[in-house]
């Protein structure tokens, strides 16, 4: 599942944030759907609202392989409501979920991430978060007892924050649905911090791998000089 319910007005863009282009003809949902594919999922339900008549005209009923499949909120859901939604209509309660944020750029290993879900389920684990590192948005000052010593540019705190990347393992045990309460709501603050308390929620660290979540125009700006850079050529 990929949230694509998100509108990119704060970055300057009458479109939803998932079309939001990194390079000329690549945009935030296909490289999505690129790693996805690479990690060997073959069918991608994409959770729409705002825009959803631009994804579809875009993305269609295939991409490259990739089965794709709408499910589209008619009123604001919210992220837990659009995820709940989307399990009791397709009825995903026994499918092993990759639920993605609409707005981040990742370039580490999906597959590991699965990897690491299945062996926390053998320990009663049924959803597995990214978590990266957190990166100050501002430069840091260096002092002693009365002089500034240096500045040091942005650099990794000593914290890890949600990576918007999550492996569930829907099964007769759990079923992510019945603890997503009636929308609107979003998952991160109405059922992750109660399915953290009972302890099913488990983690893969990424402390490598590039990662970007495009909240202001500089996010898109900084993602937009990076693939220009790497020059990714994905297909």
């Amino acid at each position: 599942m990929i949230l694509c319910g998100g509108l990119g007005k704060r970055l300057g863009e009458n479109k939803p944030k998932a079309l939001v282009e990194l390079k000329e003809g690549l945009t935030i949902l296909e490289y999505q759907l690129y790693g996805l594919k690479k990690a060997g999922i073959r069918e991608v339900y994409l959770l729409t609202g705002f825009g959803h008549e631009q994804i579809e005209e875009r993305i269609g009923n295939e991409w490259k392989g990739l089965k794709i499949i709408y499910s589209r909120e008619k009123r604001k859901l919210g992220t837990g409501g659009a995820i709940k939604n989307c399990i009791e209509t397709y009825n995903l309660r026994n499918e092993r979920l990759v639920i993605l944020n609409g707005d981040v750029i990742y370039r580490g290993s999906l597959r590991r991430i699965l990897k690491r879900s299945s062996q926390l389920t053998d320990e009663g684990i049924f959803v597995t978060m990214l978590i990266v590192p957190l990166v100050s948005r501002y430069g840091i000052v260096h002092t002693d007892e009365r002089r500034i010593i240096k500045f040091e540019e942005k650099p990794v705190l000593p914290y890890f924050i949600n990576g918007g990347i999550y492996v569930v393992n829907q099964c007769k045990e759990f079923d992510l649905a019945e603890y997503i309460p009636e929308p609107p709501n979003d998952i991160e603050k109405s059922t992750f911090p109660f399915l953290v308390e009972k302890g099913v929620v488990g983690w893969y660290r990424d402390t490598k791998s590039l990662w970007i979540s495009i909240e202001t125009r500089k996010d898109v700006e900084r993602a937009r000089n990076l693939f220009k850079e790497l020059n990714l050529q994905l297909w």
